[in-house]
């Protein structure tokens, strides 16, 4: 079996291959749309011969982490053909795929995977959960006549003023996407979101602070964004969703993690998906440390990565950098799967301490989760 990234002329075989392993039927628009949008240089394949017999593809992005935009990728198109499948042919190429997204500058990975325990065996672990609202009609907000400010429908071509609002919104957590032209112009406006609306609220100061991502079909409202920079333009925009009672009988909104708006309502459900992991590469790792850590303070951790060898290790963190070390004092002993829930926020570090996820001294544990800043994780996007 041979390990590659695909030449341009194999662009149809991993079309095949991801049409039958996800089961959705693509018309001549969608292969038309992907052979356009595939970049053979980042798809990595197992090949028999001339046929492709797995794939993983590697999105390169950037993260916001704690206020910091680093380099990462994301992990996405893994399939196997059903023949193939139980040989070690993903494992081994998200090994040579990842190696060559560190070589390229990336720091970490992210994926939206069809199995959390699956990935677990390979050192991803959960940083944030997708967090939906679901609301009845009998639920929704009382709808009212006027408000504070105006909206205006947006497409492709104006995605300035939406990247405007969100590169405001992103870097208040930790774990959203850094987007750029790119992004919008090939993820967030593609062909699958023709039929979709994008709304942004504009204040009677002519300020535009939010924007929602939406779409109507069978009666249901099903919103992918909803972004707002202050109070107002939250309910706002709320507002502008209620105006769709006489159409909706239900509502479907994707909002982020930190909201409060939950608590002023007194019925509604909350549906969790915890979708996103992470396996995250040292480089930046001193990246977390620059807000909270003291000038002269460092941590020697004793990182253990099964999978991803550069991650293995015994490492001194400092404001200054990462050092790799032979072996060191004090050290504050984790595994991988340990190490991300902690940097991101997703789980208290005095926990996994209690729990035993984490070795060492109670006041260097202290210390270290006293480092790491507090910006709360969230994401929007999906791969």
């Amino acid at each position: 079996m041979e390990f590659r990234t695909l030449q341009p002329e194999e662009k149809e075989q991993a079309i095949q291959l991801g049409e039958f392993a996800f089961q959705h039927r693509f018309t001549d628009e969608d292969r038309d749309y992907l052979r356009e949008n595939t970049q053979p240089e980042n798809v990595w394949g197992a090949f028999d011969g001339e046929r492709l017999a797995s794939k993983v593809s590697l999105l390169p992005l950037n993260v916001w982490l704690h206020g910091v935009s680093v380099k990462g990728c994301g992990v996405t198109g893994v399939s196997t053909w059903p023949e193939e499948r139980r040989g070690g042919l993903v494992r081994q190429l998200l090994q040579r795929g990842l190696k060559d997204m560190k070589d390229r500058g990336a720091s970490s990975s992210l994926l939206d995977p069809f199995s959390v325990g699956y990935y677990r065996k390979f050192g991803w672990e959960l940083y944030c959960d997708e967090t939906i609202a679901e609301l009845k009609k009998d639920e929704f907000p009382t709808p009212v006549k006027e408000g504070n400010g105006s909206f205006r429908s947006v497409n492709q071509e104006d995605w300035q003023a939406l990247q405007h609002i969100y590169a405001k919104y992103a870097p208040r957590f930790t774990g959203m996407i850094d987007r750029d032209e790119w992004w919008w112009m090939r993820r967030k406006f593609s062909h699958w979101t023709k039929q979709r609306r994008n709304i942004i609220f504009t204040n009677p100061e002519g300020e535009d602070r939010g924007y929602v991502l939406y779409s109507m079909k069978d009666k249901q409202l099903k919103v992918s964004e909803f972004v707002a920079l202050d109070d107002a333009a939250e309910r706002e925009l709320w507002r502008f969703l209620a105006n769709h009672d006489s159409m909706a009988d239900s509502m479907n909104v994707k909002v982020a993690n930190s909201e409060s708006w939950r608590f002023s309502w007194k019925t509604q459900r909350l549906k969790r998906n915890e979708r996103f992991l992470w396996e995250e590469l040292m480089k930046h790792f001193s990246l977390y440390f620059l807000s909270n850590s003291k000038d002269d303070q460092a941590f020697v951790l004793k990182i253990t990565d099964q999978f991803a060898a550069w991650n293995d290790g015994i490492f001194e963190v400092s404001s200054e950098g990462v050092k790799r070390m032979d072996d060191g004092t004090n050290l504050i002993e984790m595994d991988v799967s340990t190490l991300v829930p902690l940097l991101f926020g997703y789980v208290n570090g005095e926990h996994l301490y209690a729990d035993g996820r984490m070795k060492g001294e109670a006041q260097d544990v202290l210390n270290l989760c006293s480092a790491i800043p507090s910006t709360r994780p969230n994401l929007f996007d999906a791969f």
